[in-house]
């Protein structure tokens, strides 16, 4: 959903509106569907079988839980009807692709890479005084993307956006747990509860940009290393 995590949202959506032609395969309706001249309907995770590569770099085989619904294709399907219809073939089924896959990775082995050591350039961004706290957008724990917020389950731990901050940032400011704030940086502005955080630095915010209500990316500005804001507190 690139309408959603792409900073500059605006300029995504232009991009996309310049196109000729738009396609876009997903489980549900999103902000870029609705730009879409078609969408095609993806099957979720437990509607194929397939292989997932974890963070740690480790393969796992998953099989099939429930057959896909509706219309709906796993993500292998589609790319074949596609390239069937330029011509091409790519896979039969999901285990010639995984050996594909396999034969790639070389999972029982180890790769040399040559190494060499890449020169450190810092920011050439400087402080504004007006936007004096650097932003952060992160993925809530309990999520990850915006698939996740279709997950009742998740939502019971976190159900909304929110400003995670230090206790004395929000002393600061008189803000307390769960009040509101804005946060306003160049080019946009979002608000959502506090959430005081013991983990933080002084003078930084966490802001996770999992939940579609809170356009949090339109806080962001492309041609920026750091994004900086500022915060106010907003009359309940």
């Amino acid at each position: 959903n690139p309408m959603m995590l792409y900073p500059d949202r605006q300029f995504v959506r232009e991009g996309l509106e310049k196109l000729d032609f738009l396609v876009v395969c997903d489980l549900f309706e999103t902000e870029t569907t609705a730009l879409a001249d078609v969408v095609l309907p993806l099957s979720s995770w437990a509607e194929y079988a397939g292989e997932y590569v974890n963070l740690e770099g480790k393969v796992q085989r998953t099989e099939r839980a429930i057959k896909p619904i509706g219309q709906s294709r796993p993500g292998f399907e589609i790319m074949n009807i596609l390239a069937e219809k330029f011509g091409e073939k790519l896979f039969s089924t999901p285990n010639e692709m995984a050996s594909e896959i396999d034969s790639l990775l070389h999972l029982e082995s180890t790769i040399e890479m040559p190494g060499e050591f890449l020169e450190v350039k810092t920011s050439g961004d400087k402080d504004d005084e007006s936007f004096p706290i650097p932003l952060f957008i992160v993925d809530d724990p309990h999520h990850s993307g915006h698939l996740t917020e279709k997950c009742a389950s998740l939502v019971i731990f976190a159900g909304e956006a929110y400003i995670e901050m230090s206790a004395d940032l929000a002393a600061r400011y008189g803000l307390k747990e769960g009040a509101p704030v804005r946060v306003e940086s160049e080019v946009g502005k979002v608000i959502a509860p506090v959430k005081i955080s013991e983990y933080l630095d002084t003078d930084m915010v966490l802001v996770p940009r999992n939940f579609s209500a809170t356009a949090v990316t339109s806080l962001l500005m492309r041609k920026r290393r750091f994004d900086r804001v500022k915060i106010s507190k907003v009359a309940e």
